[in-house]
């Protein structure tokens, strides 16, 4: 992700620029706090490579410091696209008043280098409780905003995920106040337990980060495997650290079993576990990120935004198949209309479309399939192999099939979530081609009615000149 986040850097908007800031932050926070921590692992002490130890925690307070400004400033800016619109001038100054905390990493970069090395925390210990005071106020912004989000958008799903992670934000930020400011159990066994949750609250905002990336494909980056992969290895390894070799240690000083047997036997049951608990992982992920309920809300939104823009159905099916190609990132999208299987029934009614192509045979057979397998997706056929297709999907709406979604796509490229987001999107094209032709039918209707009146005014002009 950071190597795509550098190579477009100059080609980024506005918000994607914030969060090419942000990640980097974190980048730099992440960075630091695994130098400090492999240097206490190795049991260094703070005598040893101490310029080093000094250069991560002036990195570490910097990226924490600028992470939650840029978590702020990224959240005006997703308010303002949530209600469809720039920043007004009030959020402009908010975003910059957002970096006044930034003014003070003097004073602790000044602490960090100064006099003897100590811990951070040790160090910058007067700008503690500010700095948590600071952070609680971010969070319950961000947790007021993702709410008001919330309530503007449809998506059931979207609310759910967004009233949770305004939850969890307020339960950190009430977390980081009692035990960072307030110094609540300062001493006792829930003050460290409480230190430990505020401490991992700075996972939110790289959690936060990747949400946003991920869901509404910002920088078009797709990080969901890598997510997994992450979350997969985090799993094993802590599993291995605090409970196989917990146990194998525990084994051998009780019941004097050979020290790495215990070990090898329990690694072995854990390498049997591994793929349900990658599986398991996936499906949780796939849930939370919903990909294909943001790239249906993408696509249909640009129909439904344009549709009314297209008075002829040839100019809705081009743009139709113009931006499906694009979002979706397919070879090819092609949408065949015509009254098909309806053609009986349109005829009867008088209503039949001009802009209704015949049906070609081998579309009428693809058709056909589908209707036998209940209107159905129809794949891997020789038809559609000949036509250099790949899938085809009917476009029906209630009893009325309108014609057939045709799409051609690399090996990969179909995948759960593009298959689930071009059934659906059959279904409103369906209905942005019906609402279409009845627009096609009123105009018809219309001219109709306005030659009758014309005819009539000349019959009735013609009738007067004659009379006299």
């Amino acid at each position: 992700m950071g190597t795509q986040l550098v190579s477009r850097r100059r080609s980024l908007s506005a918000m994607e620029r914030v969060l090419f800031a942000l990640a980097l932050s974190m980048f730099g926070w992440h960075s630091s706090n695994l130098i400090i921590t492999l240097h206490g692992l190795l049991g260094f002490g703070f005598d040893n490579w101490t310029t080093l130890l000094r250069l991560a925690d002036t990195i570490a307070v910097i990226s924490i410091t600028f992470a939650y400004s840029f978590l702020l400033h990224v959240h005006i800016h997703l308010w303002a696209n949530a209600s469809d619109r720039p920043l007004k001038r009030s959020e402009k100054v908010r975003i910059v008043l957002s970096y006044i905390p930034t003014m003070f990493l003097t004073v602790a970069i000044y602490k960090i280098w100064t006099g003897q090395y100590a811990p951070m925390l040790a160090r910058v210990h007067l700008l503690v409780i500010p700095m948590a005071a600071w952070i609680t106020y971010v969070l319950g912004v961000i947790a007021i905003t993702e709410l008001l989000i919330a309530r503007k958008t449809r998506n059931l799903s979207e609310q759910r995920i967004m009233r949770t992670l305004a939850a969890s934000f307020v339960a950190i930020g009430i977390v980081i106040l009692a035990a960072l400011a307030l110094g609540l159990g300062e001493g006792t066994q829930l003050g460290l337990y409480l230190k430990t949750i505020a401490n991992l609250g700075s996972l939110l905002p790289s959690a936060l980060l990747a949400y946003y990336i991920y869901r509404y494909r910002y920088l078009e980056l797709i990080i969901e495997e890598s997510l997994i992969v992450a979350s997969f290895a985090t799993v094993v390894l802590t599993i291995y650290i605090y409970g196989i070799r917990t146990i194998g240690d525990w084994m051998t000083s009780h019941y004097g079993v050979r020290p790495g047997v215990v070990e090898a036997l329990l690694i072995l049951v854990l390498a049997l576990a591994a793929a349900p608990l990658r599986g398991w992982l996936e499906k949780r992920f796939h849930k939370l990120f919903e990909r294909e309920a943001a790239l249906y809300r993408q696509i249909v939104s640009r129909i439904s935004s344009h549709a009314g823009k297209y008075e002829q159905l040839p100019e809705l099916v081009d743009f139709v198949e113009r931006e499906t190609t694009k979002a979706l990132g397919l070879r090819s999208v092609r949408i065949v209309a015509g009254s098909r299987l309806n053609l009986e029934e349109e005829q009867e009614n008088g209503r039949r479309s001009k802009s209704d192509a015949p049906i070609e045979p081998w579309v009428e057979e693809i058709l056909n399939l589908s209707g036998r397998d209940g209107w159905g997706p129809v794949e891997d056929n020789p038809l559609l192999d000949t036509q250099g297709y790949t899938i085809a999907y009917p476009l029906r709406r209630d009893e009325r099939v309108s014609g057939v979604l045709l799409v051609d796509a690399a090996a990969g490229t179909l995948s759960q979530d593009a298959r689930s987001v071009l059934e659906i999107l059959a279904g409103q094209v369906a209905i942005a081609i019906e609402d279409c032709r009845l627009v096609e039918e009123n105009v018809r209707l219309e001219r109709r009615l306005a030659e009758r009146e014309r005819l009539a005014t000349l019959g009735q002009m013609a009738a007067t000149v004659a009379h006299e």
